[in-house]
């Protein structure tokens, strides 16, 4: 996909020209993150810690999200510092991907250090 395509840019809401795009394999991504102090945050149904239940996220942090089917691959879990979960309730069994990121970036936005 061209990250400015002008659907892509319209879905940004013209963020992709104040944050710089990058193309990168997972393991050329792997292997940059290693060596950053970025706190890596993966969503995942059997997630140790409920969204709700972090108290803090710490900056800078990265949010890893897998697809609606299988979710992230052995290798995207081990970077990960923390596996969160989305907990559901009733007889639904997962959210569309885009509401998910939108529930994880509106609670770290919420519970994120200032400084």
């Amino acid at each position: 996909m061209d990250p400015y395509h002008p659907t892509a840019v319209r879905a940004s809401m013209g963020a992709i020209f104040r944050h710089p795009v990058v193309k990168a394999s997972f393991q050329e991504f792997s292997q940059w993150v290693q060596g950053c102090s970025y706190q890596v945050y993966g969503t995942s149904a059997h997630g140790s810690l409920d969204y709700l239940q972090v108290s803090s996220y710490t900056r800078p942090i990265i949010l890893l999200l897998g697809d609606e089917r299988q979710g992230l691959s052995p290798a995207q879990v081990d970077i990960c510092q923390a596996l969160v979960r989305l907990p559901m309730y009733g007889e639904v069994t997962s959210l569309n991907l885009a509401v998910a990121a939108g529930v994880m970036l509106y609670a770290m936005l919420e519970k994120m250090d200032r400084n």
